[in-house]
Protein backbone atom coordinates (compact mmCIF):
# COMPACT_ATOMS: atom_id res chain seq x y z
CA UNK A 1 0.00 0.00 0.00
CA UNK A 2 2.85 2.61 0.93
CA UNK A 3 4.59 1.83 -2.46
CA UNK A 4 0.88 2.48 -4.52
CA UNK A 5 0.73 5.52 -2.64
CA UNK A 6 4.46 6.76 -3.29
CA UNK A 7 3.67 5.84 -6.88
CA UNK A 8 0.51 7.85 -7.38
CA UNK A 9 1.70 10.86 -5.23
CA UNK A 10 5.59 11.14 -6.11
CA UNK A 11 6.96 14.12 -7.88
CA UNK A 12 6.13 13.90 -11.86
CA UNK A 13 8.80 13.34 -13.97
CA UNK A 14 8.83 14.07 -17.48
CA UNK A 15 10.47 10.49 -18.56
CA UNK A 16 9.82 8.24 -15.46
CA UNK A 17 11.84 6.69 -12.64
CA UNK A 18 13.45 3.15 -12.42
CA UNK A 19 14.13 1.67 -9.32
CA UNK A 20 17.78 0.44 -8.79
CA UNK A 21 17.61 -0.99 -5.24
CA UNK A 22 16.27 -0.56 -1.48
CA UNK A 23 18.15 -0.29 1.71
CA UNK A 24 17.45 -0.38 5.27
CA UNK A 25 13.86 -1.73 4.52
CA UNK A 26 12.33 -1.99 7.83
CA UNK A 27 8.30 -2.42 8.48
CA UNK A 28 5.90 -3.19 11.77
CA UNK A 29 2.54 -3.91 12.21
CA UNK A 30 -0.59 -2.16 10.77
CA UNK A 31 -4.20 -2.53 11.96
CA UNK A 32 -7.37 -3.08 10.25
CA UNK A 33 -8.86 0.78 10.13
CA UNK A 34 -5.67 2.33 10.27
CA UNK A 35 -4.26 5.46 7.89
CA UNK A 36 -1.39 5.94 6.77
CA UNK A 37 0.98 8.08 4.28
CA UNK A 38 4.30 7.98 3.01
CA UNK A 39 6.91 11.25 3.31
CA UNK A 40 9.60 11.30 1.40
CA UNK A 41 13.08 13.03 1.52
CA UNK A 42 15.84 13.25 -1.39
CA UNK A 43 19.23 12.16 0.45
CA UNK A 44 22.11 12.84 -1.99
CA UNK A 45 21.43 13.44 -6.12
CA UNK A 46 24.36 12.04 -8.37
CA UNK A 47 24.89 12.76 -12.01
CA UNK A 48 25.74 10.04 -14.36
CA UNK A 49 29.58 9.88 -14.50
CA UNK A 50 29.42 9.04 -18.45
CA UNK A 51 27.66 12.23 -19.30
CA UNK A 52 24.04 10.42 -20.08
CA UNK A 53 21.51 12.73 -19.30
CA UNK A 54 20.02 11.07 -16.29
CA UNK A 55 21.27 10.42 -12.88
CA UNK A 56 20.42 9.00 -9.03
CA UNK A 57 18.87 10.47 -6.06
CA UNK A 58 18.75 8.63 -3.15
CA UNK A 59 15.16 8.80 -1.23
CA UNK A 60 14.27 7.77 2.25
CA UNK A 61 10.75 6.60 2.42
CA UNK A 62 8.87 6.61 5.76
CA UNK A 63 5.27 5.19 6.07
CA UNK A 64 3.29 6.65 9.04
CA UNK A 65 0.21 5.51 10.68
CA UNK A 66 -2.80 8.01 11.76
CA UNK A 67 -0.62 8.50 15.35
CA UNK A 68 2.67 9.79 13.35
CA UNK A 69 4.23 6.45 14.53
CA UNK A 70 6.78 4.93 11.87
CA UNK A 71 4.93 1.71 10.41
CA UNK A 72 7.87 1.69 7.43
CA UNK A 73 11.10 2.57 6.59
CA UNK A 74 13.17 2.27 3.14
CA UNK A 75 15.96 4.09 1.30
CA UNK A 76 14.98 3.58 -1.83
CA UNK A 77 17.90 4.29 -5.38
CA UNK A 78 16.21 6.01 -7.85
CA UNK A 79 17.49 6.23 -11.91
CA UNK A 80 16.36 9.80 -12.66
CA UNK A 81 16.31 12.17 -15.81
CA UNK A 82 18.72 15.32 -15.27
CA UNK A 83 17.55 18.74 -16.68
CA UNK A 84 20.09 20.50 -19.16
CA UNK A 85 22.00 22.91 -17.54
Amino acid sequence: MAMRLWVDHRPAVAEGLIGLGADELRGGPLRPGDRIRVVGEVLEKRASSSGAPRGTIRVRLRTLHQHDAEVQHMIATILVPTRPV
